[in-house]
């Protein structure tokens, strides 16, 4: 009768579908806002500017920060001078990858660790943070046609 109620218990494991297996690895609700945002410049050796970001409340659709806080971690300040706290970030380049002759792509992730105290801003804490970005000298932008994401 064990060995039975093993066997089963086994069947039943394999028998879940994989699209369900990752259920108990969904991001919190607390942490379930995504921002897009459409526009990335700025310099390697100054300041970057994020812009065009989607869905959020009007004194968040642009945020700003040094290069040298995307490289390390710190703080971008959004327009209405809230701010978010990022880890320093993962970085990989697959050479020219999708940008244009000339330029190098770097794709980039990390993690909000902090943020004002805006309601807002706590929702995005915990959550992920990446984009794609093409180097041209010491400029820097988007990879055409992506979004970094917060």
């Amino acid at each position: 009768m064990r060995r039975l109620f093993v066997g089963v218990a086994a069947v039943a494991v394999l028998a879940v579908p994989a699209s369900m297996v990752g259920l108990g690895l969904s991001t919190p609700a607390w942490a379930a806002s995504t921002i897009t945002c459409g526009k990335l410049s700025g310099t390697i050796t100054g300041k970057i500017t994020i812009k065009k970001c989607a869905t959020i409340p009007a004194g968040y659709k642009q945020m700003s920060g040094t290069a040298t806080t995307l490289a390390t971690g710190g703080n971008l300040t959004w327009k209405n001078h809230d701010f978010i706290t990022v880890s320093a970030p993962v970085t990989t380049s697959p050479g020219q990858g999708s940008c244009g002759a000339g330029q190098t792509e770097e794709d980039s992730s990390g993690t909000v660790t902090g943020s004002s105290s805006d309601a807002f801003d706590t929702s995005l804490v915990g959550g992920t943070y990446s984009s794609r970005t093409c180097l041209k000298g010491s400029k820097v932008s988007l990879v055409p046609h992506t979004s970094a994401t917060f």
